[in-house]
């Protein structure tokens, strides 16, 4: 049952962000963030329309408004840092703002290829859970607006330099109003 559920969780979830990979392929690689401010997320989850391709069926569509921010965890935990904290704490109040207290948001954790590949996914979903039970508990962030996945090794940021730093991280995504 909470295998059926997690699958289906995940198969939305990917759904959900075809138009950020859309969006991707056409900007560029994204960056990730280590220190934003609640101005910062506000602005980068803030809807928005734009063309995502050149035929007039992909045209003004909504992008999924998305950032990756660096969430320092404990080495090989889900354990946040203080540092931490203060950045979870400037994307709370961001999320607890008017401008974006009317939609819902996905937090997919991610992780470099250190470490086994089943290691990697169960590590990016207790930390995105985490990220998750931290906002909920330090603002009055209905729960119901947070979901959270990990994807493990399988989306690197810079596939490049797989066991690099800038892979291991969060990622925050608008997927929509309630």
């Amino acid at each position: 049952m909470r295998r059926q559920r997690i699958c289906g969780l995940t198969l939305a979830a990917v759904l959900l962000l075809l138009p950020v990979l859309a969006a991707r392929a056409q900007d560029g690689q994204p960056t990730v963030m280590t220190e934003p401010t609640a101005a910062d997320f506000i602005e980068a989850l803030s809807p928005r329309t734009r063309s995502l391709g050149a035929d007039s069926t992909t045209r003004g569509l909504l992008a999924r408004p998305s950032i990756n921010i660096h969430v320092r965890f404990e080495f090989g935990s889900a354990r946040l840092t203080d540092d931490a904290k203060q950045v979870l704490a400037e994307l709370a109040a961001a999320l607890a703002s008017t401008e974006l207290s009317g939609y819902r948001f996905l937090i997919a954790g991610h992780t470099d290829t250190v470490g086994s590949d089943e290691f990697n996914l169960l590590l990016s979903e207790r930390r995105a859970r985490a990220v998750r039970e931290y906002i909920i508990t330090i603002v009055e962030v209905e729960p119901g607006r947070l979901q959270d996945v990990g994807w493990g090794e399988a989306r690197l940021i810079d596939p490049g330099s797989p066991e690099g730093g800038v892979n291991r991280r969060v990622e925050i995504t608008n997927i929509g109003g309630r």
